[in-house]
């Protein structure tokens, strides 16, 4: 399987954890709908997908040397954020969207890394907020 068979099938897994958690109320629609739609795939190839997250901030991939290539690590990366984000949102469901791309065994480390270090982050910012206002 070549990259953008990888891919396709990326995109439809997705497609498929969107169709099966689509939110049944009103209530839970405003809720669940940012989750769900912060993975955006590009009709066209110009950006290649776009992941925007309340915790990790906004990812933009594009395209290289003016092909459809995709970056391997980027792309599972921003993948598992998302799952992460879906399955917080979703806790009782079972979510899994598998990125079959190379060299991404080790991504759901480096996701936890990512998530301890905006912990820290967080806790640093109300340290410093607090510090400040005593002042």
């Amino acid at each position: 399987m070549n990259n953008e068979q990888k891919f396709a099938k990326i995109v439809t897994e997705v497609a498929k954890v969107r169709a099966r958690l689509k939110p049944k109320g009103e209530g839970e629609y405003a809720k669940t709908t940012i989750v769900l739609e912060q993975l955006d795939f590009s009709e066209s190839w110009e950006p290649y997908f776009t992941f925007g997250s309340t915790d990790y901030g906004v990812y933009v991939q594009m395209k290289r040397n003016k092909k459809k290539r995709v970056q391997a690590v980027p792309i599972c990366f921003f993948i598992t954020l998302y799952e992460l984000d879906v399955k917080r949102a979703f806790p009782k469901e079972e979510v899994e969207i598998s990125c079959t791309l190379k060299g991404f065994w080790k991504m759901e480390r480096a996701v936890c890394l990512i998530e301890d270090f905006v912990h820290l982050q967080n806790k640093w910012q109300n340290t410093l907020l607090w510090g400040s206002r005593r002042i």
